[in-house]
């Protein structure tokens, strides 16, 4: 039987996305891994058995896997710049046939230095008010999409010398218009060198050169044939998803939301027609973590050497990396936006399963002295209530205690525990209930 693997995260991002797509694509022989949202400000990390390791942005974190190929949908924000960079890195790693590998959807929208730039201004000028942007002008190149499609650059676009001309043009102009704006009201010098580089002739001669030779570089663009022909195939296909429930677009805790579907919505668009078996699986850590900011109920102060892994570094737009006790009230928030699962993916348990002492939060008490165990409602006035909530945990201290803690969520997660992590590795992981024949 042929299978669809679904892979999304519960919370808010870097719940193990990238290594639990290694695992199932090694485990289950997969022949393409489909990134179905998002863009390249994706961080996930993946470390082959023999210590080879790379935090995979745009490539589809099977990649290190020899024969297995990337399609990048209609749903995902592509950065031909930073691509090619990705890809240098893979070369030097010795996975130089990334690029051969990889097909690109002709629908996909670009991201641009222009956003880029656009979306870091605001940043700064939002000041300590930041929503958590990475820097890489995700958000801007989404916003604009979801104003005008039709004046936004696609993959298609690239290979048209003058389209992609006059799509540029209409794109500088704009942001000449919204910097203009800016240049009244701020002298900050981080602002107006940004302000500068969004004005200069350079930029766009270096915007029009570099996506033309993209282009010619990429060997498949997909017109959707392509699609269709990966989905009808025998054997098992991975979906991997980007970000983490929380920071959806409709449903997540506004304002410090991704524009992004982070969702299974778009997946399942995808996979209209599909006539295997799909399984969708939800991903979280042993405990809590966010990069940026935004409500965090469980945040706390935990043995960082322990909890904070090499690769989770600190990233100049969002700060530092935070974590915290493992929160079901915020997971149940994720189960609610992923819809119906079949199984749950718990990660970086090795970095708990030594620690004395353990804590689950369990429910909220809010400033109106209620007890909550759901988060209800949506929208700017349920995030302010998880702004003044303080965390009820159920503590974990006597012996044993990493195998009582784990007893407790195998009961109160309310989807089978299907995959546990101890590791960075494919060899890490275990099916510890194998639903799927």
């Amino acid at each position: 039987m042929k299978r669809a693997f679904v892979v999304g995260g519960l919370v808010f991002g870097d719940e193990g996305k990238g290594t639990t797509v290694d695992y199932l694509v090694r485990q289950y022989d997969a022949s393409v891994v489909i990134r179905y949202n998002g863009g390249s400000q994706a961080g996930h990390n993946v470390v082959t058995p023999d210590g080879i390791h790379h935090c995979f942005a745009q490539f589809g974190s099977g990649t290190l896997v020899p024969g297995v190929w990337t399609y990048l949908s209609r749903f995902m924000f592509i950065d031909p710049m930073r691509l090619m960079s990705e890809y240098d890195v893979l070369a030097g790693k010795g996975f130089g046939d990334a690029l051969d590998r990889l097909i690109i959807s002709g629908s996909c929208p670009i991201i641009t230095p222009y956003h880029k730039l656009a979306g870091q201004i605001q940043e700064l000028i939002n000041g300590d008010g930041r929503l958590g942007s990475c820097g890489m002008g995700v958000g801007d190149a989404m916003k604009a999409f979801a104003n005008d499609p039709v004046d936004c650059l696609t993959m298609s676009d690239l290979s048209d010398p003058w389209v992609l001309e006059r799509k540029l043009r209409i794109l500088q102009a704009k942001k000449k218009s919204f910097v203009e704006m800016v240049a009244k009201f701020s002298t900050d010098k981080a602002v107006t060198d940004r302000i500068a580089e969004i004005n200069s002739d350079k930029l766009f001669e270096r915007c029009l050169k570099s996506y033309s030779a993209f282009s010619v570089i990429i060997p498949n663009i997909d017109d959707g044939r392509y699609l269709s022909e990966l989905l009808s195939r025998s054997g098992n296909i991975v979906f991997e998803g980007a970000q983490g429930a929380l920071l959806d677009r409709e449903l997540g805790f506004q304002p410090y939301i991704t524009r992004s579907n982070c969702s299974f919505a778009n997946a399942d668009e995808l996979l209209t027609g599909y006539d295997g078996r799909i399984v969708k699986l939800g991903i979280t850590r042993a405990f809590a973590t966010r990069h940026g900011n935004g409500p965090f109920v469980s945040e706390a102060a935990l043995p960082s050497s322990v909890l904070v892994g090499e690769h989770n570094v600190q990233n100049e737009w969002q700060g530092h990396f935070r974590v915290g006790w493992l929160d079901l009230v915020a997971l149940r928030r994720g189960f609610d936006i992923l819809g119906k699962l079949d199984g749950v993916v718990v990660t970086n348990l090795d970095r708990v399963s030594e620690l004395d002492e353990l804590r689950v939060c369990i429910a909220y008490n809010t400033a109106e002295g209620l007890t909550k165990d759901r988060i209800i409602g949506s929208g700017r006035l349920m995030t302010d209530g998880l702004f003044t909530s303080t965390p009820v945990y159920r503590l974990f201290r006597r012996e044993g205690v990493f195998e009582e803690y784990m007893k407790y969520l195998e009961k109160y997660i309310p989807v089978p525990i299907v995959v546990t992590s101890r590791g960075p590795t494919a060899r890490d992981k275990e099916s510890i209930l194998n639903i799927w024949p």
